[in-house]
């Protein structure tokens, strides 16, 4: 069973960070002179070659944890929805401030080259808002108004959510492995 990409860039990472501690461990013991020593310096040991692929077939060590990071949120999945990003949203400006937010979200997904199926609830009435309403039963009603983002059946959340997700740098993280533009 192979890694998924998150966990291939995890493991990519580990390795990087581990060659760099070995090249400036081996950089400061150069740097020090023999003439202060008071012993001979140690014999040179060699470290043994690192495959991390092979040496956890499946992609987890006991000591790291490698979390998707989806798993956070609730599954509720929209129509056609299990491997996409989908937005609901709306195109009219009839309220400034829904208006504006579907256009930040929206515009901050774009950004990060992501392909977005996005759902206007302006010109589906019937259609998408009834759908988003039944996704959204059982939860406040500040929950159906646009916008509202789904990432692979996951729930992720509103323009406040989302953005909030934006500035801590996570929304590439979340959206990462979908189709991009």
């Amino acid at each position: 069973m192979g890694c998924t990409l998150y966990e291939s860039i995890t493991i990519t990472k580990v390795v990087r960070a581990i060659s760099d501690i070995l090249k400036k461990t081996k950089h400061a013991a150069s740097l020090e002179a023999p003439t202060f020593r008071s012993s001979p310096p140690p014999s040179p040991k060699r470290n043994p070659s690192i495959n991390i692929q092979n040496s956890y077939p499946n992609g987890r060590d006991r000591n790291i944890v490698i979390k998707n990071p989806l798993d956070e949120f609730e599954s509720i999945c929209p129509p056609g929805g299990g491997d996409k990003i989908v937005l609901y949203t709306t195109t009219i400006g009839a309220v400034r401030s829904t208006f504006e937010a579907c256009n930040e979200v929206r515009a901050a997904i774009e950004k990060l080259g992501f392909v977005v199926c996005e759902r206007d609830l302006a010109w589906e009435h019937e259609g998408y808002l009834k759908e988003l309403r039944e996704l959204m039963k059982g939860k406040h009603r500040e929950a159906t108004v646009a916008p509202r983002l789904f990432v692979k059946g996951k729930y992720v959340g509103g323009s406040k959510e989302v953005l909030k997700m934006v500035e801590e740098a996570r929304l590439g993280q979340i959206l990462e492995g979908l189709p991009r533009k």
